[in-house]
């Protein structure tokens, strides 16, 4: 129970750190720019560290899964994607959220609108009893059927607690078991070179009966004007 309250507070300022990088996106702005926004904000809240080097990343770049914040600017229709965490009493966050600048194109909502559902379909089968590896093939199956299997390059995700990759791996050939208590990501992505890429990162705590994302931040697709 200790562990999971340091989890629960953890996650709370990833939200804010999404919170404070929206705020900050503004035509012109570079990716290190935003960065260096949030990780200020984060440490007038009390934060000592980050889980990893937090990622900003504009556009096209964001189409790069782990990819480096640089001097790319902020220009309208462009994705954004954050990806950071913090480490709290010795336990890590880890949240990913993609928003859009000023306009979206229909290629983007779908894009979009399929990471989300995977995503949400992956949440919902998250309970004590189920196969770890099923979770990945029934988000990497809403993917694939959507044209975009190619495009969605890794895992489903990772533990998560002293170390921001931990055990179990939530991979597809996971047989191991979903526990009470387990804490673990949920990210798929879609990555398309030159429009960019999307990817929705939850962290998840298995329940008695179900799962519970600790991660809040609106998951919705947010067009910041």
């Amino acid at each position: 129970e200790k562990e999971i309250s340091i989890l629960r507070e953890a996650a709370k300022l990833a939200d804010y750190g999404v919170e404070a990088g929206a705020t900050a996106l503004k035509e012109g702005i570079a990716e290190i720019d935003v960065v260096a926004k949030i990780e200020y904000e984060l440490k007038k809240k009390g934060v000592q560290g980050m889980s990893f080097s937090t990622m900003v990343l504009f556009g096209e770049k964001s189409g790069q899964p782990h990819g480096n914040p640089g001097s790319r600017t902020l220009k309208p229709g462009d994705f954004v994607l954050f990806d950071l965490g913090v480490i709290i009493d010795g336990y890590c966050s880890d949240i990913t959220r993609t928003l859009v600048y000023q306009n979206v194109s229909e290629k983007q909502k779908e894009i979009y609108d399929t990471v989300l559902q995977a995503e949400t379909e992956a949440l919902k089968m998250s309970k004590p009893g189920v196969r770890i590896g099923d979770l990945d093939l029934k988000a990497r199956g809403i993917i694939e059927k959507a044209g975009y299997g190619d495009y969605f390059p890794h895992r489903l995700g990772h533990g998560l607690g002293i170390s921001p990759h931990e055990y179990p791996s939530m991979s597809h050939n996971n047989d191991e078991l979903l526990k009470q208590g387990m804490v673990y990501t949920i990210e798929p992505g879609i990555y398309v070179p030159e429009i960019g890429g999307v990817r929705i990162e939850d962290d998840v705590l298995v329940t008695a009966d179900g799962a519970e994302a600790l991660t809040k931040y609106p998951k919705q697709l947010t067009v910041i004007s």
